[in-house]
């Protein structure tokens, strides 16, 4: 939660250029991606130095290291996931959205499919004109407040 606020209290003071109503568009189209295994398109909607938390490994920071988690999940997966959202809060060039994603994974090596039932928090800022994520972590719906740190 401290990161979200740091992050939203520095973008305050920015001017926002992108409109309300499209901030939950992104992450949308992120789905919309990994469901294509696109990984270009996915990456199109980070920012320039997005941080990753997943209570599965250690924090991932910077779009290196995202854009390789991704290539190793549509190495091993054919993913088919929803998306829903909660609550947004708008702010000076940030959101803070809260939602969930949903769906399976099919194995690409015969490991039969896994559900899909996490949480999400993600930080967009505002960057010209377009949302982008900036921070996005995920835990399952089954750890309740357990929150990847």
């Amino acid at each position: 939660m401290a990161v979200f606020s740091i992050l939203l209290a520095a973008a305050a003071q920015a001017t926002s250029q992108c409109a309300g109503d499209a901030v939950t568009r992104p992450l949308i189209f992120i789905i919309q991606a990994d469901n294509d295994r696109d990984l270009a398109s996915v990456m199109n909607f980070y920012s320039s130095d997005p941080v990753f938390l997943s209570p599965t490994m250690p924090p991932l920071r910077g779009r290196k290291a995202i854009r390789d988690s991704y290539v190793a999940m549509y190495g091993e997966f054919d993913p088919h996931l929803t998306i829903s959202f909660d609550s947004v809060s708008l702010g000076n060039g940030a959101a803070k959205i809260s939602g969930k994603t949903g769906g399976w994974l099919d194995s690409r090596k015969g490991g039969g499919r896994q559900p899909v039932n996490d949480h999400f928090e993600a930080l967009m800022l505002c960057v010209g004109t377009s949302w982008k994520v900036a921070t996005l972590r995920w835990w399952p719906v089954e750890a309740g407040s357990n929150r990847a740190q």
